[in-house]
């Protein structure tokens, strides 16, 4: 029986395009300046387009940023704003019936993620909020909280789901702790053959949880 589940944020629970294409100016800008020419036209407007699908690290790893370029970046990131309020999918809430344990864990620069947390007003719905933060020090993995929340809550592998779109972050941290994981196949979503399940929103989660 399926006793927590695990969920990711960005492109699971809310659409980072809900905040505009005008909420990355700021990093956009600060990358363009600070690149000075080095870095094609072409691979900027790749790496902008990433922004809003993968983790700025990763990003700036794919498209070979230099450390300064990667500096002024986090810069801008550190101090974006976020709407009073923002909607998240149409059926986030689902998440409120789901008769298990929740805990959110979320990868992304710590001020920006937990302003889209408080804008969407979801926290009170989960048993922990974890922010896998690239701009601390102290920064571990998703593979390091998932394990985490196993060993401080006392849940065994069979009991967990964890809920994702990426097949390279949340997928593969709980494929590897031998999680049941679950794709979920938003818009733009690429679908991986790693996940246990598939599903397109979270009412089909519902039925998974009932066949469990």
């Amino acid at each position: 029986m399926i006793k927590a589940i695990v969920f990711d944020l960005d492109h699971c629970l809310m659409s980072p395009h809900e905040l505009g294409a005008h909420a990355l100016a700021p990093v956009v800008r600060a990358v363009t300046e600070a690149n000075a020419g080095r870095l094609s036209e072409g691979v900027l407007r790749s790496a902008f387009a990433d922004f809003m699908r993968a983790p700025f690290d990763r990003v700036a790893l794919k498209h070979g940023f230099p450390e300064d370029v990667s500096a002024a970046a986090r810069t801008a990131f550190a101090q974006l704003a976020v709407p009073r309020t923002l909607r998240g999918y149409a059926d986030l809430p689902v998440l409120a019936r789901l008769p298990v344990r929740r805990y959110l864990v979320t990868t992304g620069f710590l001020l920006f993620q937990q302003r889209k947390i408080d804008a969407l007003g979801i926290g009170p719905l989960f048993a922990g909020v974890y922010i896998d933060a690239i701009d601390r020090p102290a920064r571990t993995s998703k593979k390091a909280i998932f394990a985490e929340i196993l060993a401080s809550q006392g849940h065994v592998m069979d009991e967990v789901l964890v809920v994702g779109d990426s097949a390279e972050s949340e997928i593969a941290a709980g494929n590897e702790l031998g999680l049941a994981t679950v794709q979920i196949l938003r818009e733009g979503v690429v679908r991986t053959g790693d996940a246990k399940h598939h599903i397109e929103d979270l009412a089909e989660l519902e039925a998974l949880l009932g066949g469990a």
